[in-house]
């Protein structure tokens, strides 16, 4: 990892989010500062007090998935694109406040005491901007922040070191310098910095991060919960779609399933995929759930077995087996595949996940090869 530090003008900070050189990954939150926050944050700038680091991912992952500033939809520019890891309820006050929308609307400057701001000798106490009240018609006095900005006010009634002075104060919030910290890392790294950088406390998981890479290619998170849909009641929580369980499947069977291997597999080979990948979840299902209920004396009443249901590693091997299989399933695959079962769970291997992940691919892809022999050999 990179980093670097650098300053830029709110002036130019606005630009980049209008062009879309600033953009927001989409895990991060909604835009939550109220008006209050927004005005606090103007007054910090016009007092000169420091705002903190806006820190950005400087990537060339234009792909990645993103937000985009209030109402922005310029397309982004390859190769110069900066995701906002941290300082974004700043920026988009700015720039609400710039553009007079939102949370920046109708925010007042109280031009009689201006020149308390300009005066070294006056410690400004008062309050410079102003929300209006509701039902009640601001003074002459009053201007609206972006007039100032445009200079769009009525010079009759605001004149002499007043005008002035809202000269000085479209300069000094033009040029005020923002210090900005640019990261490079590689998108693994992305959940370790927002996580420890991010004071709203949001932990991230691999959810966020792939929904966020696959963004220009597949909804994920819609995906998923389509797929959750379509699960039968017992097993509503027997897919991992927070640690992106189905996508697993698309990892080699000689690799073990850590989180950066997922984070490495081409976006639009999942949303290729994607198909497949949810029908050989739901087969597999189909096939354990035909383990998991049994007959109870001879009836016609059934019962679950609860050791067959909702073991993830259990589900992930066996939709694995029939993502793989190219050619028609044959009855010995089949009998392989649920003598494998039966085995596993009687060595309790089902429940050593990390470790054994890889192995039980490995045993799928022997199955599909007709040459399993028997659990011993994925044992080791």
């Amino acid at each position: 990892m990179s980093s670097q530090f650098t300053t830029t003008t709110v002036e130019s900070a606005v630009k980049a989010i209008k062009t879309s050189k600033y953009l927001i990954p989409t895990f991060q939150r909604d835009y939550v500062w109220s008006k209050h926050h927004v005005v606090t944050l103007l007054d910090s700038i016009a007092k000169g007090y420091p705002i903190g680091v806006i820190t950005t991912w400087e990537t060339t992952e234009i792909e990645f998935g993103f937000k985009t500033f209030g109402d922005v939809h310029n397309k982004p520019q390859k190769y110069s694109t900066e995701y906002v890891i941290d300082g974004q309820q700043r920026l988009t006050s700015l720039y609400y406040a710039f553009t007079g929308e939102s949370r920046g609307k109708n925010i007042y400057i109280d031009t009689t005491i201006l020149s308390q701001l300009f005066n070294p000798d006056i410690k400004l106490q008062a309050e410079l901007f102003k929300k209006p009240i509701l039902g009640s018609a601001m003074p002459k006095n009053y201007i609206l922040f972006t007039d100032m900005l445009t200079e769009q006010y009525d010079t009759s009634a605001i004149t002499g070191e007043a005008l002035v002075n809202l000269t000085k104060l479209k300069q000094l919030f033009l040029n005020y310098q923002l210090n900005i910290q640019k990261i490079s890392a590689p998108l693994e790294d992305i959940t370790d910095i927002f996580e420890r950088i991010n004071t709203s406390g949001k932990t991230l998981t691999i959810l966020d991060l792939m929904v966020a890479k696959t963004g220009a290619y597949i909804n994920l998170r819609d995906e998923f919960e389509s797929l959750k849909n379509k699960l039968p009641k017992a097993f509503k929580k027997a897919v991992n779609f927070n640690q992106c369980e189905p996508i697993k499947l698309l990892i080699p069977s000689d690799t073990l399933t850590y989180k950066n291997k997922l984070l490495q597999i081409n976006p639009k080979l999942i949303a290729k995929e994607w198909d497949d990948i949810s029908e050989s979840t739901l087969k597999a299902i189909k096939l354990i759930q035909s383990l998991g209920i049994k007959k109870h004396n001879n009836s016609k009443e059934y019962i679950n077995n609860k050791k067959y249901l909702n073991n993830k590693l259990l589900i992930t091997t066996v939709a694995y087996f029939y993502y793989k299989a190219t050619d028609e399933i044959t009855n010995d695959q089949l009998k392989n595949v649920l003598t494998f079962i039966t085995e596993s769970e009687k060595t309790k291997l089902l429940h050593s996940y990390r470790e054994y992940t890889s192995k039980f691919f490995c045993a799928m892809d022997d199955i599909l090869s007709d040459t399993f022999k028997n659990m011993n050999a994925y044992l080791g």
